[in-house]
């Protein structure tokens, strides 16, 4: 071949490859009508933050320029992934009629369904699962929609409508997440009764046991304790300039709780109370530590917060109410809880208690050296009678 004519080849060639690189919209940028640059960081921008009138002209545009509505990003973004991870309910809901696919998954493996069960959007959830979604599918911890509904802040109507449903569409109740939660323990641990109740109709495992050995009711117990709640879900070694508010926010989120109604269900349900974690710690060894406002007034003053002043103070008292520590306790001790069982360091939940000196661990001392079945009135009575800290000293 002559160098001229190899060289036209070359050109056309040339020509071709560009024609069918530059025809075709790239990840980060089309032309939009008015000149203005189309880009998927642009348009996942309008999804996260526009109405939902502009979200669906978006779209269009989005999609008449040969975008894919359901390839993950660069970042691993799809657009109904992060609607749903702003709460942009309708948004998605326009993504979806548009026909955006509830079963890509988008960062770390979270799926559009676990998205929207963490929002508490019952709607929402019956929607995707409608379109396809697969509500066994995990992220890339195991946690599946389920384990994501126990940790919502709903309220407990749509958080009844989505267990129901997702289990409706076969979920698993007794699915593991890479920590060994189960759903069951999730709701627990929030003091969830209405859908633990779904749980365990649904033959939820009662005593399954997580990496530690603790189980559903050991989490029931310390659903509504300041000092649990806020070592499981804030990193107290390094409070931060926030922890005052995310205290704030845990603190709200215990008002929901209801940790003497959940021990109860549990116990009715036949729920193993004198079983050993892996330290050893039995269930009312727990209970014996609620409720105790010198731990959870420590917490806060860490966080940087005035105990000193009225409101905090009066909130601490409220705190200590919601752990129901007396009552966990009495029910766990009418339920012939073993109280000398010692954990591995020795310890059982007479000197747990035995050590405490606020009014609610004395009460609890009370309880536990009450060798009969007793209401919670007669110890109290008792107390007052006597000025101790109960029968036996």
């Amino acid at each position: 071949m002559r160098p001229l004519k190899f060289a036209i080849v070359i050109a056309l060639l040339a020509a071709i490859i560009a024609i069918i690189i530059l025809g075709q919209p790239s990840e980060r940028e089309a032309t939009a009508p008015a000149g203005e640059p189309m880009t998927v960081d642009s348009f996942i921008y309008t999804v996260k933050s526009g109405e939902p009138d502009e979200v669906k002209a978006a779209t269009a545009e989005f999609l008449r320029r040969g975008f894919d509505l359901n390839k993950p990003d660069r970042l691993g973004r799809t657009p109904l992934t992060e609607a749903l991870l702003v709460g942009r309910h309708a948004n998605a809901q326009a993504l979806l009629d548009a026909g955006a696919d509830p079963k890509v998954a988008g960062r770390e493996g979270y799926t559009p369904l676990i998205l929207a069960c963490n929002n508490g959007d019952a709607a929402l959830v019956k929607a995707l699962l409608d379109a396809g979604a697969n509500p066994k599918r995990t992220n890339e911890r195991g946690i599946t929609a389920l384990h994501t509904a126990g940790r919502s802040t709903a309220e407990s109507a749509p958080l009844v409508e989505i267990v129901g449903a997702l289990l409706h569409a076969g979920a698993d109740p007794n699915a593991v997440d890479d920590e060994g939660f189960t759903p069951l323990m999730v709701f627990a641990s929030r003091g969830r009764v209405d859908p633990m109740i779904l749980l365990l109709d649904a033959r939820a495992d009662l005593e399954a046991g997580n990496a530690l050995g603790m189980r559903a009711i050991t989490y029931a117990i310390q659903s509504g304790d300041f000092a649990s709640r806020a070592s499981w879900d804030l990193d107290l070694s390094d409070p931060g300039p926030d922890a005052l508010q995310r205290l704030g926010y845990l603190a709200v989120a215990i008002e929901q709780s209801d940790s003497i109604a959940s021990v109860r269900l549990l116990l009715n349900r036949g729920a193993d109370i004198n079983f050993q974690e892996n330290n050893g710690t039995t269930p009312i060894m727990r209970a014996a530590t609620l409720g105790n406002i010198d731990a959870y007034t420590k917490i806060i003053a860490d966080a940087g917060g005035d105990t000193e002043s009225p409101v905090i103070r009066q909130k601490l008292d409220s705190l200590v109410r919601l752990a129901h520590g007396d009552q966990i306790v009495l029910a766990l001790r009418n339920a012939d809880a073993y109280v000398n069982l010692p954990n591995k360091l020795g310890a059982d939940a007479m000197t747990v208690s035995r050590d405490r000196t606020d009014p609610v661990g004395k009460l609890i001392h009370g309880l536990l050296l009450e060798g009969k079945r007793v209401s919670l009135e007669e110890i109290q009575q008792q107390q007052k009678a006597g000025g101790g800290d109960g029968p036996g000293g």
